[in-house]
């Protein structure tokens, strides 16, 4: 599995709507399959500095994201979108299939 990190910078005093953003990226879970860039898994970090959002998308073999002006279009006019980089999972804790602490 690969997760790519996408940078999303609003503008000043600028905030996602989730009520506009959530059905796009929820419909990327949801894509037909195909042979590469399947995405499996979309989560969207909260802002640590006003204005600045990561994306982590989640696919099980690279291939361009799709992610486009589509999406760009939900965000504040003036918001920028790249990807910072790309990322092969090491491990993960707990291992899937084990049971987690309760």
């Amino acid at each position: 599995m690969t997760t790519f990190a996408v940078s999303l910078e609003l503008p000043p005093d600028g905030e996602i709507d989730l009520d506009a953003v959530s059905p796009y990226l929820q419909s990327l879970t949801s894509r037909r399959l195909s042979r590469t860039g399947n995405v499996f898994r979309v989560e969207l970090l909260g802002p640590t500095e006003a204005a600045h959002y990561l994306l982590l998308v989640t696919v099980d073999i690279p291939a361009p994201l799709g992610i486009n002006e589509n999406f760009l279009a939900l965000l504040p006019e003036g918001s920028k979108m790249s990807v910072v980089n790309r990322y092969e999972s090491v491990n993960l804790w707990p291992e899937p299939g084990s049971e987690a602490r309760s």
